[in-house]
Parts: C-alpha cells; sequence; structure tokens
C-alpha cells in the first residue's frame, strides 16, 4: 500500500504539494487527530467555534462536519469533513462509490465539471459545481484511514483569481499525520 501511495502521478492528474504553497496566503495550521489529517484555511479566514453543523446524508455514506471556516468579508466558507461509508460496507473502492453518489446528487446538466488530484501524494477528486449564483468545490482526498471532504463555497459574484490562489493554496496544506 506504501508503494502504492508513491507511485508517479497518472497523466491527467494535477498534483498539489505543500512544498508549492504560498505561506502568504495561509492561515495556522489545524490538527484533526481523530481524521489523522493536519490543514491550513486560507489567512484571514475565520474558524467557527461552534459551528453547529449537523450530519448529513449524500446517498448511503454520511457526512461528519469537522472545521468550518469563514472569509472575513462573509462572502465564503470552508467546511472541513469527515466522510462516513455506510457501516458494513466492504467496498474496495469508497471514494469512487463515494463520487457516484455526489454525482448523482448534483448532476443537473452541465452545471458538474471533475478532476483528478494528487495532494501531498493522496488521491483526490475535485468537483466544481455551479448552482445559480453559488460555486462550490468539493476536494474529496483519500487520506487512507479516512476519507475527507473540503467543500468552499462562494457567490459566484465573488469569485476571482485572488480566491483561487487563497483556495489552491489551503488545499496543498492537506497530509496525513499518521
Amino acid at each position: 500500500m506504501l508503494l502504492a501511495r508513491c507511485a508517479p502521478r497518472a497523466p491527467g492528474v494535477e498534483v498539489l504539494s505543500v512544498r508549492d504553497a504560498d505561506r502568504s496566503m495561509l492561515g495556522g495550521q489545524i490538527m484533526l487527530e481523530e481524521l489523522g489529517v493536519s490543514f491550513q484555511a486560507p489567512r484571514d479566514w475565520r474558524m467557527e467555534a461552534e459551528a453547529g453543523l449537523k450530519r448529513a446524508a449524500i446517498g448511503s455514506f454520511s457526512l461528519e462536519p469537522e472545521r468550518l471556516f469563514y472569509r472575513d468579508d462573509g462572502m465564503g466558507f470552508c467546511l472541513l469533513s469527515r466522510i462516513v461509508p455506510p457501516s458494513g460496507s466492504a467496498d474496495a473502492d469508497p471514494l469512487k462509490t463515494y463520487m457516484d453518489e455526489l454525482a448523482r446528487k448534483f448532476k443537473t446538466g452541465d452545471n458538474i465539471s471533475y478532476k483528478n488530484l494528487r495532494i501531498n501524494n493522496l488521491p483526490a477528486i475535485l468537483l466544481r459545481i455551479t448552482e445559480k449564483d453559488d460555486l462550490l468545490y468539493k476536494f474529496i482526498v483519500d487520506a487512507g484511514d479516512s476519507l475527507i471532504q473540503v467543500d468552499f463555497a462562494f457567490p459566484v459574484s465573488e469569485f476571482d483569481d485572488s480566491v483561487l490562489a487563497r483556495m489552491k493554496a489551503s488545499v496543498s496544506t492537506i497530509r496525513c499525520t499518521r
């Protein structure tokens, strides 16, 4: 399994690395011991101490919110969640199964696009979803012992190159801690 994580990148896979992240765009490091990962939200985004978010169902999977961050201007947020497969599931590829569930939930025409990623040698998938006035980026990461999802949401009118750069820098910091 360790050798599979060190394999060369496949064609068509974008590679993101903490080494390439612009540190001036990043806030402090957040350790999520229970998930075995660390993460840095964009600089000047505040973490909500008590988000009050509840577990949500995506098909047969559960999504458990772990951390919520807001832009200082209130025009966007970042939600880091644990993806929990169905109990008793022995799915050989839970990442693919979860992606299929998401596609069924959000597919309403040309509003969704996919990209394969490797984030610090972790397999990941990016979904970009456009719904009316909102833009949602979902980064789904296979962190070995857990699946995590990092959602960035913005009004389309507020999305620009600087928001994209901060989001990319932030996602590039997802790493296993185990």
